[in-house]
């Protein structure tokens, strides 16, 4: 069969599994980028990190590969909350809730991250340094949005089902607020400027 043609799941609870999970990786990205701050920044160019089944892998390959997970997620949770309708099977919000603003905040940033990360585009070869996100930004306009849908959810009885993830990933998002730890984290690794620098593709590392 087509996959185009497979039947479209409709009962909600199930569907919001699916942006629970893109909540979860988002959050739990930025916890791995917070973490990986811990390298020192004499270290990070040089040092090589054992990892089980891939001998080796430097420091910036790590680091690039949990931010751009970040910026997926938040990108999708992005399409989510403010819905263009790309394609007819799109989920967004429309499917829970009306009266959904058709204004869409801050997408010069998030066109950049579909460009530059999703798609493979020659918009990329225009990359002459390297590439700057505004994670802190990006993050906070989407955990600000999503937040409030979540909080709703857990007050309306056909999602009891899915009670504990969306508690769970209420939690996370709370400790992303600049009173919580993970904010305190991200901003403490990456000095005061909230413009996070990932490093262009240079090469295969070789393990030593």
């Amino acid at each position: 069969m087509n996959p185009r043609e497979l039947p479209i799941e409709t009962n909600k609870s199930q569907l919001l599994e699916h942006v629970l999970h893109e909540v979860e990786m988002m959050a739990v990205g930025l916890e791995v980028l917070a973490s990986i701050g811990d390298i020192p920044e004499k270290d990070r160019q040089s040092r090589e990190l054992p990892l089980t089944g891939l001998n080796h892998v430097s420091f910036q390959y790590l680091y690039n590969a949990a931010m751009e997970g970040v910026l997926l997620h938040a990108r999708n949770l992005y399409e989510f909350l403010f819905p263009k309708k790309w394609h007819p099977d799109d989920l967004d919000v429309t499917d829970f809730a009306d009266g959904i603003s058709a204004n869409r905040p801050g997408w010069q940033e998030f066109e950049t991250i579909c460009k530059e990360v999703l798609h493979l585009t020659k918009r990329r070869t225009n990359v002459t340094e390297d590439k700057k996100w505004k994670l802190l930004e990006v993050t906070k306009l989407v955990r600000d949005t999503i937040l409030p849908f979540l909080v709703l959810r857990t007050k309306e009885s056909e999602y009891q089902k899915n009670r504990e993830r969306l508690e769970w990933a209420i939690a996370k998002l709370r400790d992303l607020e600049p009173s919580g730890e993970a904010h305190r984290n991200l901003t403490n690794r990456f000095a005061a400027s909230s413009v996070i620098t990932v490093a262009k593709y240079t090469g295969p590392c070789e393990p030593q």
